[in-house]
Formats: structure tokens, sequence, C-alpha cells
């Protein structure tokens, strides 16, 4: 996303650290990318990414003036959180992945107020195990240090940001939608675990 790209490149002092962008198959670009939520600092990060992709986020970012008129124009997909139709418009991204457009979903759903990861939805997992979706588990750290959640108030001007991409994660080796959602969250877990640490002892 455009706005995003800008938005991070306004604020030159915050350091941002990729780590395995070569596990990003490039044959199999219809993945669905799956990331941890902090805050609203996380699709400007992630739109760093060297990919080009749409979109899933909550309907109310498609009321922003401007932002939301561009992610509506661009075809990012809206989610009415907490509503029963929010598993069929998951669906819209089936479109893209299998015209070889990638897709970053946080299934979390929500921004974690602590920095925890949130127990998953099942959206992605189930539309991951139906087309055979590989997922691509991405994590971040860094951006609720840097700008609270629920908030646009930055905290510091000067940070760091780690992201790490991890090894792609294929349906067929699991046995259902519970059990590629459940081992998302624990290798995603242990390496938001790793990162906090690595902070700790650097700092």
């Amino acid at each position: 996303m455009f706005t995003g790209q800008t938005f991070m490149f306004a604020n030159p002092f915050w350091r941002i650290k990729f780590r395995g962008l070569e596990k990003v198959s490039k044959k199999d670009k219809g993945v669905i990318f799956i990331g941890n939520h902090q805050s609203f600092m996380d699709m400007p990060v992630f739109s760093r990414l060297p990919f080009k992709m749409k979109w899933v986020s909550k309907k109310e970012l498609f009321k922003i003036p401007v932002v939301g008129w561009l992610m509506k124009m661009s075809g990012h997909v809206s989610i009415d959180r907490g509503k029963k139709t929010a598993i069929q418009s998951m669906y819209g991204i089936v479109k893209y992945v299998k015209g070889n457009v990638p897709v970053m979903v946080f299934p979390e759903g929500t921004r974690s107020r602590d920095g925890l990861l949130k127990p998953f939805k099942n959206g992605a997992f189930i539309i991951a195990e139906e087309h055979d979706v590989t997922l691509q588990p991405i994590v971040l750290y860094g951006t609720n240090k840097l700008m609270r959640p629920g908030t646009w108030k930055i905290s510091h001007i000067f940070g760091k940001i780690d992201v790490s991409v991890l090894d792609p994660i294929y349906p067929k080796d699991f046995n259902s939608f519970e059990e590629i959602r459940d081992y998302a969250q624990k290798v995603m877990q242990e390496e938001l675990d790793r990162l906090t640490n690595l902070r700790i002892q650097n700092a």
C-alpha cells in the first residue's frame, strides 16, 4: 500500500529489520500471509515487504477518507468483525490467491493490547484447507512500543522493529483446519517469544 510505505519513509528513525524473505517461494505466489497485529503501524510496516498483495481489513478502515477509498478501489477485502457474515466475506480472497496474488490476513482479528498473540480466528485456515492454499506466517515485534494499540499517537521517535518471515505451511500436511490453525499459532508464538528475548538481551 503506497500510503503505508509513505508513512514509514516519513519516519526514518524507525529501523526495520527483515529476516527470512528468502523463505517466500517465487513460484507459489498465491499465498495467504498471516501476521500478528500489535498496532496501527503494522500495515505500514508490512507494506514494506517486497510483495504486491491484497489486504483483509476491518470495514471501519474503508470509511477513512482517502485511505479507505484507495483501499476499496484497489480491491482490498472488507470484513465486518463480530458478524456471522465475516467468514463469507473472507472468501473474497480466493479469487486473488487463485490468480497468484498474495493476501495479507491478521488471524487474531484485532490488535493485541499486550503484545501477546490472541487466539486465531478460523477463516484463513478454513479457506487454506478447502482450496489448498499455502500459508506464510510473518511475525513482527516492536510496533506496539512505538505506537500504542488503539491510538495513532507516536510514543517514541526512535525505535526498532523486527519482522520475521517463517517457513510456509502446507495444508496437505495436516488433517484439519484446526490443526493448521493451532500449528500456525504455535510457531508464530515461538518466534514472537524469541524476538522478545533477543530484544531484552540486547537492551
